[in-house]
């Protein structure tokens, strides 16, 4: 999605991560409201592997998709991953935006500071 698309869906389309889980918690006990937790994992998974495909084959250059396609290919895939991700978590009952935020928290005060590899 070019940036001018891209901010232009944005326009009052900005959710928080609980707003969002409310709604990924409602559509997904609408349309799969049996399913086990293990096939978000797995679609979890799957998502991973386009992501890692996408990001390759644009870092490479691989023939047979422009750049265009691959970054499209990667954003497609985050956003799956996240919806994923979500979707496990409320059939595990893990509040995600409370996990993120925690973790977070922790993460945010490491001090290490990653330096460039020389040679």
């Amino acid at each position: 999605m070019d940036n001018a698309a891209y901010n232009e869906f944005l326009k009052g389309k900005m959710m928080d991560l609980k707003t969002l889980q409310e709604k990924i918690r409602n559509w997904n006990g609408e349309k799969f409201p049996t399913a086990p937790s293990y096939l978000a994992l797995i679609k979890f998974y799957e998502e991973a592997g386009e992501l890692a495909r996408h990001y390759v084959g644009r870092v490479e250059h691989r023939v047979g998709k422009t750049e265009v396609d691959h970054q499209a290919g990667i954003e497609d895939a985050v956003g799956d991953i996240v919806i994923a991700l979500t979707v496990f978590c409320e059939r595990e009952r893990i509040d995600l935006a409370t996990m993120v935020e925690i973790v977070w928290s922790e993460v945010s005060k490491r001090t290490f500071v990653m330096k460039e590899k020389h040679g």
